[in-house]
């Protein structure tokens, strides 16, 4: 008898059960903060889709580990509520869904989670065992959420792993030139029209140079990230150019800028003053979206000391990869042929720049540099003065090496060593 009430007790205990299902008030969840804010253009942007990234600095970091938050952007803890979300046989709460991380460098985060009940509902028919079923499938049910919110954390986490793995190849390049002694001057971002930063004992100048930002919707930074003397006694720089400039139909054959390192030892010496100019140039571009741009050097000569503005100054171009459609000022039929210069044979282009005046000599290159350029630039002043362009003393008043760009989302990390060495 006493077991019999005992099971009437159970049964009734369900069925009130099902009929009063207790109720949990869903949980709030508070979106991500933008990583830079709204009136801050982000210094780096690195997409965990990194296809390329070289000894140089990222991309992603272009190579800060600031712009890519990897440990803030799962919250597994928060977002996945496991052990909570099963609730007793009489009520069920559902696992909120999951947010997942926001890939690194980007200002969307998810939306909030939303958070559902599976309640028990009352049936005529065997409502105790009704009940009971019901509870277990909601527990299934509620289960396999908590299972796909797993995943999904998982899978957030290996997107996380995967940015974290762009940054540490891109810190890689931006520590791949062993030094021997490192420069003590700070890393430094710089993202203004004409912001720039002279590297103290050092020949150069980093320069972010935006001379057509009137008509540029975006970003462009150049940032300096270290200086030093190899083992050899060369002196290299490491630093990087990150673009996100959208593109505009009606501006999209304007060249916004061109980031570059300059020199500023030795110039204004004619060329046959100059017994060398070694160069070398390493780089790695990444593209998240269609680029528009090139990696080139660009040098100042005139028969005048220090001219490098008039009409009279001849600008002296030397394209080494090229994309997006970029074509050289006077494109059409070339001038000249210069073969077996630097391993291949070149194009030459010339024509005015109607906004300066100034005669820009573009070579362009049969096969395109692949990354990589080891030369001395003064064969290159020299080709042209045998082929007529100016003589050997013409003063060599400008010097540099840099990356034009049009449009896209690009990094270019970059390793340069450049000077002028006298006769």
């Amino acid at each position: 008898m006493f077991r019999s009430l005992q099971a009437i007790t159970f049964l009734a205990l369900l069925v009130f059960a099902a009929a009063n299902p207790i109720r949990f008030p869903p949980g709030e969840f508070a979106p991500d903060e933008c990583a830079f804010e709204d009136d801050t253009p982000p210094p780096y942007a690195i997409e965990p889709t990194t296809t390329s990234i070289q000894a140089a600095s990222s991309y992603t970091t272009p190579v800060t580990t600031a712009s890519v938050q990897a440990a803030s952007s799962v919250q597994a803890a928060s977002s996945v509520q496991a052990a909570s979300s099963v609730q007793a046989v009489s009520s069920v709460q559902a696992a909120p869904s999951v947010q997942a991380a926001p890939s690194a460098g980007s200002s969307t985060a998810s939306a909030p989670a939303s958070s559902g009940f599976a309640t028990i509902p009352a049936s005529s028919a065997s409502p105790a065992i009704q009940a009971a079923s019901t509870a277990t499938t909601a527990v299934a049910a509620s289960s396999q959420a908590v299972s796909s919110a797993t995943t999904a954390v998982a899978a957030s986490s290996q997107a996380v792993s995967s940015a974290t793995t762009a940054v540490t190849a891109s810190s890689q390049a931006a520590s791949s030139a062993t030094f021997v002694t490192t420069s003590s001057q700070a890393a430094s971002d710089h993202c203004g029209d004409t912001d720039y930063v002279i590297l103290t004992d050092t020949p150069w100048i980093v320069y972010n140079m935006l001379y057509n930002a009137d008509e540029m919707v975006g970003t462009q930074c150049t940032n300096y990230q270290k200086a030093g003397t190899l083992a050899n006694g060369d002196q290299e720089v490491v630093w990087n150019s990150v673009t996100n400039i959208e593109y505009v139909e009606s501006t999209n054959n304007v060249p916004k800028g061109y980031s570059f390192v300059g020199l500023t030892q030795n110039l204004e010496n004619t060329i046959s003053s100059i017994s060398a100019i070694p160069a070398s140039y390493t780089w790695t571009r990444t593209n998240t979206t269609a680029f528009k741009g090139n990696v080139c050097f660009d040098f100042m000569t005139s028969d005048t000391k220090g001219d490098s503005t008039s009409s009279s100054a001849q600008e002296l171009m030397l394209w080494l990869q090229y994309e997006g459609g970029q074509l050289p000022i006077g494109w059409g039929d070339a001038v000249a042929t210069i073969d077996s210069l630097f391993g291949t044979s070149w194009k030459l282009y010339e024509a005015k720049n109607t906004d300066t005046g100034i005669t820009v000599h573009s070579l362009l290159p049969d096969t395109q540099f692949e990354g990589s350029f080891d030369g001395d630039l003064k064969d290159w002043m020299e080709a042209l003065v045998t082929i007529g362009k100016f003589t050997d003393k013409t003063y060599v008043n400008v010097g540099n090496a840099g990356t034009e760009f049009f449009y896209g989302n690009s990094i270019m990390n970059a390793t340069l060593g450049l000077q002028i060495n006298l006769s």
